[in-house]
């Protein structure tokens, strides 16, 4: 049997421990915290004993990857899926805006929604589906240098279009500006939505807190499978021989008996335990930070789970009641 080091226990470090046990593979995973999850956890507030999550909520069926994660761990109970897409802004005069995708069928659901999201024009609907018509004939090749506002300027996306509907789709699918998020993998995300099946287009949320709909399940389905978990040890040095890892040292041990290793932690911290150099690695990534803000109010008019907002500094609001 193959021996298989997993540093990070994240979400990347937890399916990728999932995937290689469930191959037969010998799986033992470090986490320099005492936590599992990385950004994908939830804790309990302790004044008012509520589950707060921390991190991203949403997730889209287009997702297939995650999703198929969450299938293989038996985590998909856990989670909400939408029979069509059915998304609802509010603007700063307090108006609702709906996509509804309710009427037709797919695809032209979803382009019966946009003529029906009346925060657009007619014109910019119409170069909208325009754009949209447009995605399966235009050549990846041409994208890969491009980022996601200048493409879709360039497809004549004006202004208040960018703003009230790409700008919220655009950061919530790739965790970033649109000035620096990639046009050929926003093309991906469209080509998924548009073009591979109404269940790409719906929105998927969690039932309950983000530990217990995933990280739980991801951390048992390891551990009965023969896999080892280790937390709250830190990796501090890759040891590198003959452009080889041959020791794996940590703030309580040390590790040698491995035929692979896997990094599931950010290149920022990769940097700080190897020479990228050594691996011959030539990556420059930004990184977005994302800001989760927690209010506890009475007497809330909003009866659906979640909101986008138009033209704010913030993006989602999830709505949790307390019984």
């Amino acid at each position: 049997m193959k021996n298989c080091l997993v540093i990070g226990g994240g979400i990347a470090g937890l399916t990728a421990a999932s995937i290689l046990t469930s191959k037969n593979i010998s799986v033992t995973l470090l986490e320099a915290s005492p936590k599992l999850g990385g950004r994908t956890y939830s804790f309990k507030d302790q004044e008012t004993k509520t589950t707060i999550d921390n991190g991203q909520h949403i997730l889209m069926g287009c997702y297939s990857e995650t999703l198929s994660f969450l299938k293989h761990i038996g985590a998909e109970n856990n989670f909400d899926f939408q029979q069509n897409l059915k998304l609802i802004f509010l603007s700063k005069d307090k108006k609702k805006y709906h996509i509804n995708a309710d009427k037709l069928f797919y695809p032209f659901n979803l382009l019966y929604a946009i003529v029906k999201y009346n925060v657009l024009t007619l014109s910019e609907k119409l170069s909208f589906i325009g754009f949209i018509l447009r995605l399966p004939f235009i050549s990846q090749r041409t994208l890969k240098t491009k980022n996601v506002l200048d493409w879709l300027i360039q497809n004549n996306q004006n202004e208040n279009s960018i703003k009230m509907f790409w700008e919220i789709l655009g950061v919530g699918a790739l965790n970033t500006n649109l000035n620096n998020a990639s046009a050929l993998i926003f093309h991906n995300i469209l080509m998924q939505i548009f073009f591979n099946g109404n269940s790409a287009s719906t929105i998927v949320l969690p039932k309950y807190g983000l530990s217990e709909s995933i990280v739980e399940l991801a951390e048992k389905y390891i551990t009965e499978n023969g896999g080892k978990i280790i937390a709250s040890e830190k990796v501090k040095e890759l040891k590198i021989l003959n452009e080889k890892i041959i020791e794996v040292i940590t703030d309580k041990s040390y590790y040698k008996d491995f035929d692979f290793i896997l990094s599931a932690i950010p290149l920022f911290s990769l940097e700080k335990i190897i020479n990228l150099t050594q691996l011959r690695v030539n990556v420059f990534l930004t990184y977005s930070t994302i800001l989760n803000i927690h209010i506890w109010a009475d007497d809330l008019a909003l009866d659906e789970k979640f909101y986008g907002l138009l033209d704010s500094p913030l993006h989602w609001i999830f709505i949790k009641y307390i019984i």
